[in-house]
């Protein structure tokens, strides 16, 4: 089961296509102070749209691969090749990303911070 918190954070993205890139999120309760995601999983992924097709495959942060986990804060990197706008390279393209955790105790998943990817074209290429 899938839940939202009660007030997800909606965070625009936008990066140029075909570059890496690399976000730390931090993931906080309502009342704005820090999860302790120390012992949980924080997954990333991305979807041309809410429960859509998926863009980027899930990026998975186990328990131990947080940047500090004690102030809820963790790291995702997007490839050139997760951010590769395909066979339509001259259009930019909108994707909705989800940030959700996975509680160790109860495997409860909440997404805590969502909104839109948005991935232009990188004239440069």
């Amino acid at each position: 089961m899938v839940e939202l918190s009660a007030l997800p954070t909606d965070c625009r993205i936008t990066v140029l296509s075909e570059t890496d890139n690399t976000f730390e999120f931090t993931l906080t309760d309502s009342a704005g102070a820090a999860a302790d995601i120390t012992n949980d999983t924080v997954k990333f992924t991305a979807r041309d749209r809410r429960e859509g097709t998926i863009k980027i495959a899930t990026k998975t942060n186990a328990p131990g691969a947080h940047s500090t986990p004690a102030s809820g804060k963790t790291r995702f990197t997007l490839s050139k090749t997760d951010l590769s706008l395909g066979t339509v390279p001259g259009d930019e393209q909108r994707w909705y990303y989800e940030v959700r955790r996975i509680v160790a105790v109860t495997l409860q998943e909440i997404v805590y911070i969502d909104g839109q990817l948005r991935v232009k074209p990188n004239v440069g290429i």
